[in-house]
C-alpha cells in the first residue's frame, strides 16, 4: 500500500488513509483543517509531532487539537512503539497529550510544508 496520509476520522472511530491519486480529497481535507484551525471553533492547534516508526516505517505526524475531543487511539499507538513523548517543552508544552489528533505523512518535507500553509507561514 501507498498511502500517502494516514488519519484518525473521530465520527467513525477508525483510521482512513487516502492514496497519491487520491489528489482531489487530499486537498479538500487540508483546506477543511485549514479554515477549521482560521475559525477556532473546532481546531485549534496545529504542530508537528515527533516521528514514528511502525516496522521499519517512518510517520511523520501533523497533530491537531480538536476541540472537546481527545484522540485515546493515538496514545496507545505512541506507547506501542515506545516513541518518547511524555514530558513537556521549555515552553511548557506537552509533548505528547491526547487531546491531539494524528494526521500522517510519509514524506517529512510534505508534513512540514503543510503545516506552514495550514498555520499560514
Amino acid at each position: 500500500m501507498n498511502a500517502a496520509l494516514i488519519y484518525w476520522v473521530h465520527g467513525i472511530d477508525e483510521f482512513h488513509y487516502l492514496m497519491d491519486s487520491d489528489t482531489d480529497l487530499y486537498r479538500r481535507e487540508m483546506k477543511r483543517l485549514r479554515n477549521e484551525l482560521k475559525s477556532g471553533s473546532t481546531v485549534s492547534n496545529v504542530r508537528k509531532g515527533f516521528d514514528l516508526v511502525i516496522e521499519d516505517i517512518t510517520l511523520y505526524p501533523l497533530e491537531i487539537k480538536i476541540v472537546g475531543r481527545p484522540c485515546v487511539e493515538y496514545t496507545f499507538l505512541i506507547k506501542s512503539t515506545g516513541t518518547p513523548h511524555l514530558g513537556r517543552t521549555s515552553r511548557g508544552e506537552d509533548t505528547y497529550d491526547s487531546n491531539y489528533t494524528p494526521y500522517f505523512f510519509l514524506n517529512k518535507k510534505t508534513r512540514d510544508d503543510v503545516i506552514s500553509w495550514i498555520q499560514g507561514s
